[in-house]
């Protein structure tokens, strides 16, 4: 869990959305623990042999990468705690 925690702190999540980040990244986590392994029983059995489930896998480590590449980054960043405050003078 510390790794975790430093991979967060160093990506500036602090505070309570620090326990969020933690919590969303568990429930991924549990979701593919639980999914990879049905469906890969499930193409087994559909195709009666091991080889649809290792197909199944590989094509799923092929993909899921891809889809990283139709995430867009976020342009608008909140402004971190230790900035300096901006005086307005007039």
């Amino acid at each position: 869990m510390n790794g975790i925690r430093k991979a967060i702190n160093l990506a500036g999540v602090h505070g309570l959305g620090n326990h969020a980040v933690v919590i969303c990244c568990l429930d991924i986590f549990n979701l593919g623990g639980f999914f990879g392994p049905w469906l890969f029983g499930y193409f087994t059995t559909v195709t009666g042999s091991s080889l649809g489930g290792m197909v199944f896998l590989v094509a799923a480590s092929i993909v899921a990468p891809l889809l990283l590449l139709f995430l867009k980054k976020d342009a608008t960043k909140a402004p971190s705690a230790t900035a300096a405050p901006v005086s307005k003078e007039a």
